[in-house]
């Protein structure tokens, strides 16, 4: 269910493209076959006693490459082939957005109808929340998955879709009003996935199962509704800590935002399918491609379980999914009915080697990108309209600041401040994570309001904040202490002074450490508690805590007396 990993003390959910295959990328595939040339990218994961991956490239309708590396089950020395099962996580969303279009088609239901017309137990919010806005991630719920985080819930952990619908009928708003905003949010397609199963009358797994996995030949293929499940020929999912190898457990019944287990050659059948349909037709495919729109007109690269964007002058059409330690890749080009399927169990970041692989096969049909306007330069004086501090989430701040003519980017809290070289008029680049761009919105009134911040295949935003100036020392702790509790997550948070530190305790949780960065306003390094903004009465007097992580906001948390 993530979309992807780490990123340092900050938790965006992304993949952060390295650097591998650049020399590749750059040569003609004339100097090697093309064979040579992916097993070359390939090789660095390629080892005897690890966890590896599965390809399959395909174009119009035939198979150009395929290969499997590494081990599926270290318990009895299974290797990995291109037939070997993975889950593949968030590439699920494609067939949940699939199985509504067949709905629709059919007459049974329509992608701009209101949610509460098949769900009608959720609150109504005060705002029309329809079926497209939950497949374009724009509808403001509540990310399940900080939820679930904030109850102690692990991937280890039991849970299905049942257990997640109960959740999100008790929360009482939305991050934001639906079409506002673009927020990744696996709430959505968790509810998309009850939308199938009333709509058709049968349950989620059996309806992917009949309309779409059967009639492709997708035979190793299944969505998993239960756990215990027994899967024939399947990966099991690795972590090393301490260069000590590990299992890393998975105990999700989820569907609809991951919940799909299959192998690589399976899921190139099932991108076949876009260029020559067996399943839906022409036009029930293409309308997969219709981006997300904001209300303010905007148009997203997100469309219906699918991104859209540029690569070399190449239209791209994709998806990534992580969950446990698997993770997989779908990339479609289709003017040139060419695919590339990569499916994981060691928790490796798949996009440089599946654009390596774009490069190899289709090197000849790539435009050289332009080169950068000169005619900008980095004068301090302008360089000086985009210094200050912006919120990327919620309680997660960075500092912008200049040094003659150089920008700098520091987060509130790190001690690491990195420069960010210009490749635009406001455009520049994040040097930990090379092709990440940060796009600053052109200067009204002499400063940016805020920017967009592009890593890999992910975009985020962070709004201009002024942050007034503050003495943490002069906070009184003890002011703060007590047991909070939410109803909309049916859990609770004891907070206690303990060494000059404010601390939360859970049942299950580590200790959550919190730090007062404004008036009533602490944050952590945790990403599903990384703001604490309390509430007072008119007395003056502490009454409640509005909890918030990236993609779930204000979940309130009142005082409970302590008996």
């Amino acid at each position: 269910m993530r979309r992807v990993f780490g990123f340092g003390f900050a938790t965006l959910f992304l993949f952060a493209n390295s650097a591998i295959a650049t020399a590749n990328r750059n040569q003609s595939p004339a100097h090697v076959t093309s064979k040579d040339a992916i097993d070359q990218l390939i090789s660095k994961y390629e080892s005897p006693n690890s966890p590896g991956l599965a390809v399959v490239v395909t174009q119009n309708g035939n198979t150009l490459y395929k290969r499997g590396v590494g081990i599926a089950n270290f318990e009895y020395g299974i290797p990995i082939t291109p037939t070997t099962a993975f889950h593949v996580g968030s590439i699920s969303k494609q067939f949940t957005c699939f199985s509504i279009l067949l709905l629709e088609k059919e007459g049974k239901l329509k992608l701009d109808d209101e949610v509460r017309k098949y769900l009608p137990e959720l609150p109504s919010y005060g705002a029309k929340l329809t079926l497209r806005h939950l497949a374009t991630h724009t509808g403001g719920l509540r990310n399940e998955t900080d939820l679930l985080s904030l109850t102690g819930m692990h991937e280890s952990d039991s849970r299905t879709n049942a257990e997640v619908l109960k959740m999100m009928v008790r929360q009482n708003s939305l991050n934001f009003l639906p079409g506002e905003k673009f927020d990744y949010s696996n709430s959505g397609y968790v509810l998309l996935a009850e939308v199938v199963a009333r709509a058709s009358g049968k349950p989620f797994d059996e309806f992917v199962r009949e309309r779409i996995l059967k009639p492709l030949g997708m035979n190793h293929s299944a969505i998993i509704s239960d756990a215990e499940s027994i899967i024939p020929n399947f990966a099991y999912s690795y972590h090393t800590f301490n260069e000590i190898r590990y299992k890393t457990p998975l105990n999700s019944s989820c569907v609809g935002s991951t919940g799909l287990v299959t192998t690589a050659e399976d899921l190139s059948r099932w991108a076949t399918n876009f260029d020559s349909p067996k399943v839906g037709d022409l036009a029930l495919l293409k309308r997969m491609e219709e981006q997300g729109k904001l209300n303010n007109g905007t148009v997203l690269p997100y469309a219906l379980g699918q991104e859209k964007k540029n690569y070399k002058g190449l239209q791209v059409i994709f998806h990534g999914g992580g969950i446990a330690s698997y993770t997989a890749y779908l990339l479609r080009i289709p003017k040139e009915n060419f695919s590339v399927v990569i499916t994981s169990n060691s928790g490796m970041n798949p996009l440089d080697l599946a654009y390596g692989i774009v490069d190899v096969f289709l090197y000849a049909k790539q435009v050289p990108a332009k080169p950068v306007d000169s005619k900008w330069t980095n004068s301090p004086q302008r360089l000086s309209q985009l210094v200050g501090e912006y919120e990327v989430f919620p309680g997660l701040y960075g500092m912008i600041s200049t040094t003659g003519n150089k920008l700098f980017l520091q987060f509130k809290g790190d001690e690491e401040k990195l420069e960010l070289p210009r490749v635009g008029e406001f455009t520049f680049t994040y040097k930990k994570y090379p092709n990440s761009r940060i796009e600053f919105r052109n200067p009204q009134a002499g400063k940016s309001s805020g920017f967009t911040w592009h890593i890999s295949d992910f975009f985020y935003t962070g709004e201009r904040v002024i942050l007034k100036p503050f003495d943490a020392s002069r906070v009184n702790l003890k002011e703060f202490a007590g047991l909070f509790y939410s109803p909309e997550l049916e859990d609770g948070y004891q907070l206690v002074v303990q060494n000059k530190k404010l601390l939360a305790k859970h049942r299950r949780n580590d200790d959550i450490e919190l730090t007062p960065i404004q008036k009533d306003v602490f944050n952590s390094g945790v990403g599903f508690f990384r703001k604490a903004e309390f509430v007072r009465n008119s007395k003056g007097k502490v009454v409640g805590v509005k909890i918030s992580a990236q993609q779930s906001k204000d979940v309130y948390f009142a005082l409970r007396p302590i008996r």
